[in-house]
């Protein structure tokens, strides 16, 4: 892995980038899960430019080990449905719309942010 000579392991250079993707966000079915497999070691941390199915840009935030907050920019029209941990929440999206995600006892709340 990691060769810098021929031949050149492509599928494991970017199959582990892609890795790291699926611990941190999955998209699948409609839903998109945050967090689905988030490595003890990494308690606290921040990703941008993940993309989920449906056109949608991911950025998101955690800290103890959990959701802080994520931000879903919309790329297209369309309704997703949201987990983290235990929450789901149901999103209806507009092409240009961005949403804000945060987790509190209640559950998830989404809160619309200025168009981007």
């Amino acid at each position: 892995m990691f060769d810098a000579h021929p031949p050149f392991q492509i599928d494991g250079n970017l199959g582990g980038a892609a890795g790291i993707g699926q611990m941190l966000v999955q998209s699948h079915s409609g839903m998109i899960h945050l967090l689905p497999a988030l490595p003890r070691l990494w308690p606290s941390g921040r990703a941008s430019g993940l993309r989920a199915r449906g056109n949608i840009g991911v950025d998101i935030v955690w800290s103890a080990g959990a959701l802080e907050e994520a931000v879903l920019t919309a790329g297209s029209d369309g309704d997703v449905r949201v987990r983290s941990g235990d929450a789901i929440l149901d999103v209806k999206l507009r092409k240009g719309d961005r949403v804000r995600l945060t987790r509190g006892p209640a559950g998830l709340r989404a809160t619309r942010l200025s168009r981007g």
